[in-house]
């Protein structure tokens, strides 16, 4: 809103550069529904006049004997105290440091973008996300998100790229003043939220310049739509009677969004610095809530609500307005509509969004459902990559409302629910209605080219379980309805609604995915240990992205068990990944590497390769590494075995040639403390006499009973069994050797 007054029963008038002239509520049910719905006696005076567009947050919907009734949302609270006893009597975001300082939105009608983009800073500082991007070098100096961005290609600016989904959908003003001063901005949450939903910024004004000073459209040519540091990952709305709810919101995720009638001559003191609207007005003005003050005086505001308390707000009018740009907004303010906090998460944690809508356009308010059922909804796409299904989002306009998504591949043309069920039902309850992202329990891994379907489906029957659609957009054999059993969690025919004649349009569901490789048994032929701790090491989100799987090195520790020392080498995972194309094991702990089942790897890397145990290196040792003595070649520090694949060490560093796989050679290096030469011994010769009778058997049992030791050598000839330690069962064997009932002791 801009600085001013409204005088007409104090309700700011929308228009775009085509107004919508004279369009009631009804209408617009009516292009939007195939049932008729009762209009009360206050929505048929609010019909000879515009109205404003945020339906949602300005009227409540209610079922009436299976039809839809509106009524202007009032704050109705007229006593309040805090039932939750963790909450603070008083908080002040700004306390924490936790909010960003005044804008001035000058004389653009921008105030629902100052306030939504406020929102989501303070989110990104309580949630370290600004932080973040601060030592990464994506902004300096205090965080501030562009308006400009947000309202030119959000609101102003349709997109120019032929391949994008959102061709050609939304406005498009010639000039920033049709699309900032022509009272042509929408005023309200859900506005903001379909923008940035959409992937639409999160840009910084230090990279567009400020909306008041209004850039020349060249500096914001489209290539720059799409550029974003964070991502809207949920808008959660909360009415603004539930003031502990709100709070808790605010606590737990940073400043809110809230939007009030605004008539500074009538009901702002500027003594005070204190605003309350008795009157149940339409919201004309949006601001964001940084605290609160329990006790804030009732006396205070120009007229005296019907209780003390009050929230602390941010205006976007500059800081020569109001106590530094500060106000205190009355809990009692009949004006008020819901507040929203906007939650964001870095730009980076999703590597595509398929969407059908952008959720900016008058005629968007438009819904599914049946009257005696459950209603689901199904996008289909189409993959872009190889990649993983990581998240779906949509809305929900009900608090406490239950959902279920599910994800469908390979699906046939009109049968979205074909192929295969991918990802087994995930349900769960928003507490609170508005935008929502969810993060798949199981991502689902799609083929480019593919199709798959994203179904989303609620246990509310009749209208009150509807699902939004798009009307602004239409792409055919995309978005299909059916009704939804939930007891058996089964759908009826499905009717694609993309391809009508009339009222086409597409729902309101998004999908995001990862690049990358699914680790799973299908790309990964051994998942024990390697591929899991690199994901482990670095986002956990079950996919191993190209990026991550070219920076791989190699990770193999080596263990200590008492006085055994273990070097894992085989069945770590990475030289068996059937899917890898370069692998870069350089300066990694490997003295082997197995190619042989990977046939797509074009570049391989293997330089400083070796392990480093701090033990002496025998023979034993070597050959208990398991290496293919037949693949070595070119070996130094050693002797090779082959009869019998052992390796025999003559330094504490033996090097070698591996033959790899794949027509792949590689050099590796095993480095001990020292090494302990082969000892050549007669199996059986106990006391090294040169001959096998009965007094090795009678050292060896000495030995055992403790009488006495036995050198290395002596314990080499008496361990016949090769388990690593001389016993009984080897000295009963010398006796049968002895007494003839064996050939030999090898």
């Amino acid at each position: 809103m801009i600085k001013k007054d409204y005088s007409r029963k104090g309700l700011m008038i929308l228009k775009r550069k085509s107004s919508i002239k004279a369009v009631s509520f009804l209408a617009a049910l009516l292009l939007c529904t195939s049932a008729l719905m009762p209009v009360s006696a206050e929505e048929e005076i609010l019909a000879e006049s515009e109205i404003s567009l945020d339906y949602f947050d300005d009227y409540d919907i209610q079922e009436e004997n299976g039809k839809l009734t509106l009524s202007r949302k009032v704050n109705t609270l007229t006593s309040y105290a805090s039932e939750d006893d963790s909450l603070p009597a008083s908080y002040d975001l700004r306390d924490d440091g936790y909010s960003t300082s005044v804008k001035n939105q000058a004389q653009t009608d921008t105030c629902w973008a100052h306030a939504s983009l406020a929102s989501m800073e303070s989110n990104m500082l309580k949630t370290g996300l600004a932080d973040e991007l601060m030592q990464n070098g994506s902004f300096t100096g205090e965080l501030d998100l562009s308006e400009a961005h947000m309202v030119w290609f959000g609101y102003c600016h349709y997109s120019l790229q032929s391949d994008d989904p959102l061709y050609h959908k939304g406005s498009n003003f010639a000039t920033w003043v049709d699309g900032y001063n022509g009272s042509g901005t929408p005023s309200n949450a859900y506005t903001a939220a379909g923008i940035l939903a959409s992937w639409i910024g999160a840009e910084f004004e230090a990279n567009t310049g400020s909306i008041v000073d209004k850039p020349f459209i060249s500096d914001l040519d489209n290539s720059k739509r799409y550029t974003s540091y964070a991502h809207l990952q949920n808008a959660e709305f909360v009415e603004s009677t539930k003031i502990d709810e709100a709070k808790k919101l605010l606590m737990d995720n940073g400043a809110l969004y809230i939007g009030f009638h605004c008539d500074e001559s009538a009901y702002y003191s500027s003594q005070n610095k204190a605003y309350y609207c008795p009157e149940k007005l339409s919201a004309s003005h949006a601001v964001t809530v940084i605290g609160w003050d329990d006790n804030y005086s009732k006396s205070n505001f120009g007229t005296a609500p019907s209780g003390d308390g009050a929230w602390l707000c941010k205006n976007s009018w500059g800081t020569d307005w109001g106590d530094n740009g500060y106000f205190w907004l009355s809990y009692y303010d009949a004006s008020l509509s819901s507040l929203v906090s906007f939650q964001a998460e870095s730009a980076n944690n999703y590597d595509k969004i398929y969407q059908y809508e952008t959720g900016v356009e008058s005629d968007l308010d438009c819904w599914e459902h049946y009257t005696d059922s459950a209603t689901a909804a199904a996008n289909v796409f189409t993959a872009k990559a190889d990649e993983v299904i990581s998240a779906v989002s949509f809305w929900t306009f009900f608090d406490d409302m239950s959902y279920h998504v599910s994800v469908y591949t390979d699906t046939e043309e009109d049968k979205p629910i074909s192929g295969t069920l991918a990802s087994d039902p995930q349900s769960g309850t928003f507490a609170h209605s508005g935008y929502h992202t969810v993060r798949l329990d199981t991502p689902v891994q799609v083929k480019e080219g593919s199709t798959f379907t994203i179904v989303v489906s609620h246990d509310t029957t009749g209208i009150l379980g509807f699902i939004q659609r798009d009307n602004s957009v239409n792409t055919p054999h995309t978005s299909y309805k059916a009704s939804y059993d939930p007891a058996t969690g089964t759908y009826g025919e499905w009717e694609d609604i993309s391809s009508r004649t009339e009222n086409a349009g597409n729902f309101r569901i998004k999908s995001f995915s990862k690049d990358g490789l699914l680790i799973n048994e299908e790309n990964f032929s051994e998942l024990t240990g390697f591929a899991q701790n690199c994901d482990n090491n670095r986002n956990a989100d079950g996919v191993l992205s190209p990026a991550e799987i070219e920076t791989i090195k190699g990770i193999v520790s080596i263990q200590q068990e008492g006085s055994k020392w273990s070097v894992p080498t085989t069945g770590t995972g990475i030289e068996k990944f059937t899917s890898l194309e370069t692998f870069n094991a350089q300066n990694s702990n490997y003295i082997a590497v197995d190619l042989t089942n990977n046939p797509k790897v074009t570049k391989f890397i293997c330089e400083n390769c070796g392990i480093y145990p701090k033990v002496p290196l025998t023979s034993d040792y070597l050959s208990s590494l398991g290496l293919d003595t037949s693949k070595i070649k070119n070996i130094s520090g050693a002797e090779l075995d082959l009869e019998n694949n052992r390796i025999i060490p003559t330094s504490n560093v033996v090097k070698y040639t591996y033959d790899c796989g794949q027509g792949y050679l590689a050099v590796f290096t095993i480095t001990g403390e020292s090494f302990v030469p082969e000892v050549n011994v007669t199996p059986g010769d106990v006391n090294e006499d040169g001959k096998i009778d009965i007094m090795d058997i009678i050292r060896l049992n000495r030995a055992l009973f403790g009488k006495e030791n036995l050198t290395d050598t002596q314990a080499k000839a008496a361990d016949i069994d090769g388990d690593g330690a001389p016993s009984f069962s080897d000295s009963l064997t010398i006796m049968r050797y002895i007494v003839k009932l064996i050939d030999s002791l090898n």
